[in-house]
């Protein structure tokens, strides 16, 4: 995981209880590429953190990445992150919060594929800008991988 500031770091650090099996929360994905002035990646990342704080949602973490919508899901650091983070049975994520799932694909058959790679795992995809934004359940069980 990755962070500007170290107001963010302190935010993006997962938290763990007891037993050491993480909590249920969302994971934020933020694809930063094309935000080159760094008060424009404040005020995107913070919105992130704002949006989860607003809906109650507890952020285990917030995972960056730097990669243009044409880079393959499966080459994006931050993405094979969230993959892990999602696949991992001591971790439970109950949904993934994108800024726009266009940050990761544009393509709406692989925004779909993505959408039922959640659902399987249990998770919702969430939007902040809220066009494509869905439950995953929706989708239902059938669908592609996630990369």
């Amino acid at each position: 995981m990755q962070s500007s500031t170290g107001d963010q770091a302190s935010r993006t650090q997962l938290t763990s209880n007891v037993s050491g099996v993480q909590p249920a929360g969302v994971l934020l994905y933020l694809n930063v590429y094309g935000i080159e002035e760094i008060a424009h990646r404040h005020t995107y990342i913070n919105a992130s953190f704002e949006c989860a704080d607003a809906l109650d949602w507890h952020v285990i973490g917030a995972i960056n990445d730097n990669a243009a919508t044409d880079v393959p899901r499966g080459d994006r650091s931050g993405w094979r992150a969230i993959v892990q983070f999602v696949e991992n049975p001591a971790t439970t994520v109950d949904g993934i919060v994108f800024h726009s799932l266009d940050d990761l694909v544009q393509d709406p058959a692989q925004q779909d594929e993505v959408r039922a790679w959640a659902a399987r795992h249990g998770c919702f995809i969430k939007s902040l800008l809220g066009a494509e934004s869905d439950a995953a359940a929706a989708v239902g069980e059938a669908g592609g991988e996630p990369s």
